[in-house]
């Protein structure tokens, strides 16, 4: 962690659009011992921070804690680390999965779902970094209210967690766990966090899911075969491309599903959307 250059970059926004900058409202900060692990625990007006590193891990942990009903819309928070490596990279769980480069020019103000974790646009909750040989894992433990952003300019690529209300309020706890590595590449962050959801009894193997569900094992080797039936779609959606509304018949998809069969394709999966 010590080799990362870091941003005093956290703020949150007010219900009225008003951006505050953590340092101006802190109070105090203390070191605080736990049975697991030390660290500096920080205290705001709104709310308080934890940040500590695990005794038996290399395991960094940033809390933040709500502690009254505040006017509070959205946190930044923890500081993002800067990816300054021109050969460095990000990983973001983007769909299949999305590596950004770090001198790659591109605008990603605007990403689907607007960066909303548990959406195609971070199907994982985990977020990577690859700096000068090292590089960390960011795994999001309270994914439900949240979302990231990515920010670029001549100095590197910035990552950031930003948490979101619950109908309305900043009800509870929010953590991210970070790892730092050396060797660190987008195949070594999958496998941490594949241990991750091992550990906490999330991850569940195909073998295990057929148990339950004997189809599964019929969709090996399937084209998957992705359509539409109705759909509407705003002017203002990313998705628009001139038409507001499309309507395929469920004749005109069997006659495709036909066609596709005749030219070979004997085992698919349909996907119909809309």
């Amino acid at each position: 962690m010590e080799n990362w250059i870091h941003n005093l970059d956290s703020f949150y926004v007010t219900k009225n659009d008003q951006k505050i900058n953590f340092g101006d409202d802190f109070i105090k900060s203390e070191e605080r011992a736990t049975g697991l692990g030390k660290g500096i625990y920080s205290t705001y007006k709104y709310f308080d921070t934890y940040i500590w590193k695990e005794d038996s891990t290399n395991h960094y942990y940033f809390e933040w804690i709500p502690k009254v009903d505040e006017n509070i819309k959205e946190v930044h928070f923890p500081d993002s680390f800067v990816c300054e490596d021109k050969d460095g990279y990000s990983t973001i769980p983007y769909m299949q999965g999305l590596l950004i480069p770090n001198r790659y020019e591109y605008d990603y103000s605007h990403i689907a779902f607007d960066g909303q974790f548990t959406s195609c646009a971070a199907y994982m909750p985990w977020l990577s970094q690859t700096n000068n040989g090292r590089g960390y894992i960011a795994i999001n433990e309270t994914p439900w209210d949240s979302k990231y952003t990515i920010d670029h300019d001549d100095k590197g690529t910035r990552l950031q967690f930003v948490w979101l209300t619950s109908l309305g309020k900043m009800r509870y706890k929010r953590v991210v766990r970070y790892s730092f590595e050396p060797n660190m590449d987008y195949n070594r962050a999958a496998k941490i966090y594949r241990e991750y959801v091992k550990e906490t009894g999330l991850f569940k193997s195909l073998k295990e899911k057929e148990v339950t569900l004997s189809k599964i094992s019929e969709l090996q080797q399937c084209a998957v075969v992705h359509t539409g039936i109705k759909a509407h779609t705003e002017k203002d959606s990313r998705f628009y491309n001139g038409q507001e509304d499309v309507i395929h018949s469920f004749d005109s998809v069997k006659e495709m599903i036909q066609s596709l069969h005749e030219s070979g394709s004997n085992k698919l999966y349909l996907h119909l959307d809309g």
